[in-house]
């Protein structure tokens, strides 16, 4: 059976909130969004848009 994602907490138990830099820029999503947050807290690589949802991969 798979398990149910869990997303990235802070320490008061609301979700954690990430900007991501490549080459120096800050990264925006496709609908111009630059918050992400991780939604699975098994793969620390994986970001979720904040406002459309999109996820990315990072290496």
């Amino acid at each position: 059976m798979e398990q149910k994602r869990k997303p990235v907490l802070d320490k008061h138990g609301k979700l954690e909130n990430f900007t991501i830099r490549i080459a120096g820029e800050r990264f925006r999503c496709d609908c111009r969004c630059n918050v992400f947050n991780k939604p699975d807290d098994r793969d620390l690589n994986l970001y979720q848009c904040n406002s459309c949802r999109t996820e990315y991969q990072t290496e």
